[in-house]
């Protein structure tokens, strides 16, 4: 199911479930999101992590063409401004 079938005034996403892999024996590692023009339908604001993506504000950058905004932490030193 779509953000689109949700009856909401602001949808928000987390990044990371797109963004990782679990293998079978539990381990995390990073995946490629093939498809984020069609995840990030009827989305609103995207929450981004600065681990969850190498280069993390430049794919910001580049995922502003499929959300309307993005909440990039950084870990203890917050967000940017």
């Amino acid at each position: 199911m779509g953000a689109t079938a949700l009856e909401a005034g602001c949808v928000g996403a987390i990044a990371q479930g797109y963004v990782r892999a679990i293998d079978e024996e539990g381990r995390v590692s990073a995946r490629e999101w093939t498809r984020p023009e069609r995840d990030l339908l009827g989305v609103h604001v995207l929450f981004l992590s600065e681990q969850d993506l190498p280069d993390a504000l430049a794919h910001a950058r580049e995922l502003l063409a499929h959300v309307p905004m993005i909440a990039l932490t950084r870990g203890w030193r917050g967000s940017p401004c």
